[in-house]
């Protein structure tokens, strides 16, 4: 089987995707990305990066895709994302077209406008199958009234390699987050509840932030508003290879999201024994088990997160109970041993 991967080659999603589908025998991949590449890719996947960069490229690109297509002669066709590399890739009118919809493409685009709802269902009606990550997504493609079948593909955790190392420090209690730093990501809301936090407890606290982003000016003033330069501190970006051992050195992990279509860095974090803090935006529902994995906070009431962090922060039996219970939540549910063949079926399953 012979697949042909428009995506990001800057993308973690794109770069777990590609390695879980090539430890399967007799698949033959390569990805066409407008991005840099800047992710690292089995050996044995042959990455290219277009001439043109993205925004108009998506479009000038198509000829090159087009030799490609007729040079490798791929069984499928595949755009990760609708948007962009979903254009591209209906422009090509090939017959086994597919499309995998990964968050914001799906849960924020189409409310732009009544256009940019009409071109994203345009889009994906072109394709013969639709891969959701989430039940969230599946939810919402149904309600744009998608014509074609809507395949789950959900991320799977390696568990091996995100685990608890049994090395937490209590002595000063670590709370972070792994985010771009976007507003949709919701960083500011911890950042405008942490001077109460602070007056609240008695014990060591502090905030580490990872990421980068177009909002990181804007969260750096609004920390040095609130005077709390000593307690929230800015990381800088991470690769990912490095992600556990950073989740390994925190205590609590939040992710306060506006819009989350999957909470991948979630169940991270509970692969690494970590209670979570979430928000209640909908992909969120599916990563956290409410009150046992760690809390989620409707509407992101500032009252109730306060709370739940207190709770957290006093109680360090909790925190190893909630924590314990994430991991034992990821094993059973997102392994990705377990989810890999997800993947392989995505494609496969026409093959019968």
């Amino acid at each position: 089987m012979k697949i042909l991967i428009l995506g990001s080659a800057s993308s973690i999603h794109t770069t777990n995707w590609v390695q879980q589908l090539s430890t399967f025998q007799n698949v033959e991949i390569k990805l066409l990305s407008c991005h840099p590449i800047t992710q690292k890719f089995p050996y044995s996947v042959h990455v290219k990066m277009l001439k043109y960069k993205p925004g108009i490229g998506y479009i000038l690109n198509l000829i090159e895709v087009l030799y490609e297509i007729k040079n490798f002669s791929p069984d499928y066709l595949h755009s990760l994302y609708a948007t962009g590399y979903g254009l591209l890739g209906t422009l090509c009118f090939f017959k086994s077209f597919l499309i995998s919809v990964w968050g914001s493409d799906v849960l924020i685009f189409p409310e732009k406008s009544v256009i940019h709802k009409y071109f994203l269902k345009s889009i994906l009606n072109r394709a013969i199958s639709i891969g959701s990550t989430s039940i969230c997504m599946r939810k919402k493609l149904m309600e744009l009234e998608v014509k074609n079948d809507i395949y789950l593909t959900p991320f799977g955790i390696d568990i091996d390699k995100f685990c608890n190392a049994n090395n937490r420090s209590n002595e000063v209690i670590t709370i972070g987050t792994i985010k771009s730093l976007e507003r949709v990501y919701g960083i500011d809301i911890m950042i405008k509840a942490f001077p109460q936090i602070k007056k609240m407890t008695t014990k060591s606290i502090r905030v580490l932030i990872y990421g980068n982003g177009s909002d990181i000016y804007y969260l750096k003033s609004l920390t040095k508003q609130l005077e709390l330069t000593n307690e929230i501190h800015f990381m800088g970006a991470v690769a990912h290879e490095n992600v556990p051992e950073i989740l390994n050195s925190l205590n609590i992990f939040f992710s306060m999201s506006r819009s989350e279509s999957f909470g991948v860095s979630t169940l991270e974090a509970s692969a690494c024994g970590l209670p979570v803090i979430v928000s209640d935006a909908c992909g969120m529902l599916e990563v956290v088990d409410d009150n046992i994995t760690g809390f989620i906070i409707k509407n992101n009431s500032q009252s109730s997160l306060i709370d739940k962090f207190i709770t957290l922060i006093e109680d360090e039996k909790l925190r190893k109970k909630m924590g314990n219970a994430g991991r034992d939540f990821v094993i059973k549910n997102f392994e990705s041993v377990r989810l890999k063949n997800n993947i392989y079926n995505f494609y496969h399953r026409f093959d019968v």
